[in-house]
């Protein structure tokens, strides 16, 4: 089963997101804050890793470099970053930055489930 990382400062969001990801067949582990999801990706490997643009303790961008040093057979940990106001310069900065770095895509919050 795929192991799926949610980086979500917002415990109610978190929760339905974990909700929905298990419902959909994949195994979903949460975090609530930068620090925990590195021990998280010390400590395991996940297939995808979905994080919000802004966390409570810092950049989602620290996790583009560490997302895509996870080593297995079949290379790095995807990620996937949330933002609000994508629109916004220095959120649109931020996610071309993170883009650069390795982040695979980024969808705008709030979205539907149906999104992914």
């Amino acid at each position: 089963m795929e192991r799926i990382l949610i980086i979500e400062s917002d415990w109610y969001f978190s929760a339905k997101l974990c909700y929905e990801i298990d419902a959909a067949g994949y195994l979903p582990t949460a975090a609530f804050s930068l620090e925990k999801a590195k021990q998280l990706m010390q400590a395991d490997w996940f297939s995808l890793i979905l994080s919000e643009l802004q966390v409570s303790d810092g950049s989602g961008l620290e996790l583009c470099c560490r997302a895509g040093k996870q080593k297995t057979g079949s290379g790095g940990s995807r990620l996937l970053l949330m933002a609000e106001h994508p629109a916004q310069p220095e959120t649109e900065r931020a996610l071309l930055e993170a883009l650069e770095l390795g982040a695979e895509d980024y969808i705008a919050k709030p979205f539907g489930m149906n999104s992914f």
